[in-house]
């Protein structure tokens, strides 16, 4: 997961430089976000292994993806990606990374291509993002709130489309920052 997020930092940058596909000096051997969403193990069936979907910031809690988490209310959209041109979410979206704490707490809903991604042990799950070009693309990783939820039965099929909303946090391992939608629910 730290190397997704990362891969995502690098992506941003790539994205301010253009979105070129060349590499520099101070990148050079870094893998991309699609090496990484590429990258998953597989096992003898061609089923993605999985494990728990948890991160050290995110509480695990039950719910119905149908319906929002006790407590929690996604009647109000602070940031609604999924209505914007697919250039527009990610431009607003590279906005948001740039400015994480202006966000943090706020409910943002976006649409994009599902992807998982398998690292240390872990699965991960992100709507990936991208220009209208699909030259760039950034993964918005969420945790459902619905943490009864297994993969690969109980999430959509990869690089489906999928519509997600949830409430945008940081979290913080080491010296790294990450960012995702926690308590999130695919609508």
């Amino acid at each position: 997961m730290k190397k997704v997020l990362l891969i995502l930092c690098a992506g941003i940058m790539f994205t301010m430089a253009g979105c070129t596909n060349g590499s520099s000096g101070a990148d050079k051997g870094a893998k991309t976000v699609d090496d990484v969403f590429a990258s998953s193990s597989k096992d003898s069936s061609g089923d993605i292994q999985t494990s728990a979907q948890t991160s050290s910031s995110s509480a695990e809690t039950t719910a119905s993806s149908e319906s929002p988490q006790a407590g929690a209310s996604y009647d109000k959209v602070d940031t609604d990606l999924s209505v914007m041109s697919d250039t527009m979410a990610y431009a607003e979206f590279t906005n948001i990374l740039n400015a994480p704490d202006k966000y943090k707490g706020k409910t943002i809903k976006a649409k994009g291509t599902f992807a998982v991604a398998q690292e240390n042990g872990n699965t991960y799950f992100a709507c990936m993002l991208t220009d209208a070009t699909a030259c760039c693309s950034q993964p918005l990783e969420f945790v459902l709130a619905d943490a009864t939820r297994k993969y690969p039965a109980d999430y959509p099929a990869v690089d489906s489309q999928i519509t997600i909303v949830g409430k945008f946090g940081t979290y913080s391992e080491g010296a790294n920052v990450y960012y995702q939608l926690s308590d999130a629910q695919l609508v």
